[in-house]
């Protein structure tokens, strides 16, 4: 009796610590020394290029391929800071690179910003977008039209096209409990720099979270996610109704008025920067001529 006790209380001990050390790391990420290094990496394995060091709430920058030489600038637990040789900084994971005796070429060639739209299907929405500050490049200047957006992402941008920077800043000031560490829910920390976006969203009723009360941030936004944001924080019309599909009303909003721009092709697509820009651009300037594609 007395050995089957013991089990019991050292199984409950291990799963506290296991509870306790999850929730440390995802409240801890980036927490931990940063130590500068400079030496030449070899990428092994298909890499993500995040803005922190953290897979949480982290902002894919870029992806690098196998074989690609990257330079080791710094190192914190797990991750190495990164320099690509078109100036692209940020963090990937250690276990993904090699040490090489290869040598870091930069690309010292000036870039004008948002380079990388120039030519780009969307390219006069995005800078459409970025002369009204809705909408930022990267730090290497460029804008990543085809890479796809992740929930705060999306959700900053759509609150800087609709509300007053202001009352975006205050939000997490009104709105936070004393003795709480996070605002609207429970995985957007109040020091995260997506919280007063998210916290603005959520008070106006435009953003909910999954049905376990989640928002998870760092998850790719498709296209019926981003229908039902846009057609909330622009104020749409949309029919009213007990639809089967809770997506349909806000769908046929965008597809009734032409703003769903041709590369979106199913309901389920992961949104990109660029589609992003294109839709917010036809619905602020109500273009209603140009090819759209009709999904439901």
């Amino acid at each position: 009796m007395y050995y089957k006790q013991l089990n019991i209380l050292l199984a409950v001990v291990v799963f506290s610590l296991s509870f306790f050390v999850h929730i440390s790391r995802a409240e801890d990420c980036m927490h931990d020394a940063i130590y500068e290094k400079g030496w030449s990496a070899v990428v092994t394995t298909g890499v993500r290029i995040r803005d922190i060091p953290c897979m949480e709430s982290s902002v894919v920058l870029a992806t690098a391929p196998v074989g690609e030489v990257l330079h080791v600038i710094a190192e914190t637990d797990g991750y190495y800071k990164i320099e690509r040789k078109d100036g692209t900084v940020g963090w990937i994971g250690q276990w993904l690179v090699a040490k090489t005796n290869q040598s870091f070429v930069k690309d010292n060639a000036p870039k004008e910003p948002l380079f990388d739209i120039v030519n780009h299907p969307y390219g006069s929405a995005i800078r459409y977008l970025a002369n009204k500050n809705i909408v930022q490049g990267y730090p290497d200047m460029s804008y990543k039209p085809d890479s796809t957006i992740n929930r705060a992402e999306f959700t900053k941008i759509v609150a800087e096209a609709q509300f007053d920077p202001g009352d975006i800043n205050d939000c997490v000031h009104n709105f936070s409990l004393p003795g709480l560490n996070y605002i609207a829910f429970p995985d957007i920390p109040l020091s995260a720099w997506f919280a007063s976006y998210v916290c603005m969203a959520k008070d106006e009723g435009i953003i909910g979270g999954y049905p376990d009360g989640y928002f998870r941030p760092s998850n790719e936004v498709n296209f019926v996610e981003a229908s039902k944001i846009l057609v909330e924080v622009f104020g749409l019309d949309k029919k009213e109704g007990d639809y089967k599909e809770w997506y349909r009303p806000y769908v046929e909003a965008l597809q009734n008025n032409s703003y769903i721009p041709k590369t979106i092709d199913n309901l389920d697509k992961k949104i990109t920067r660029g589609e992003m820009a294109e839709m917010i651009w036809r619905i602020m300037e109500e273009e209603h001529t140009l090819p759209f594609s009709q999904l439901i």
